[in-house]
This record gives C-alpha cells, structure tokens and sequence, in this order.
C-alpha cells in the first residue's frame, strides 16, 4: 500500500510500531497519521497515541 500510495500520493506512510515510527520520522513525510484500531478486534484506544508519542 505504501508504494501505490507512496507514487500517487508523496507523503502518505504507514507504521505501526515505534521501531516503525523512528524510521518514519526519517521521511520527509508532511504528515503522519495514527490508527488507533486494532484492526483484529475493532477496538479503538487512544493510548495507541500516546504509546507512539
């Protein structure tokens, strides 16, 4: 997805992780979104956020 979206669209990146996020955070990337469903239950927890922060 990131590199179909990576050619149409620049700044768009997908992590998941804080090792994913450091990494991310190398990217000249405008904006960084974070999803904070787990996307096995449907769950949302905003703690995700502040986990990655």
């Amino acid at each position: 997805m990131v590199d179909f979206t990576g050619s149409r669209y620049r700044d768009f990146r997908s992590r998941t992780s804080r090792e994913e996020l450091q990494r991310a955070s190398k990217l000249k990337s405008k904006l960084l979104g974070i999803n904070n469903r787990d996307l096995k239950t449907l769950k949302v927890d905003l703690q995700t956020s502040l986990f990655l922060c």
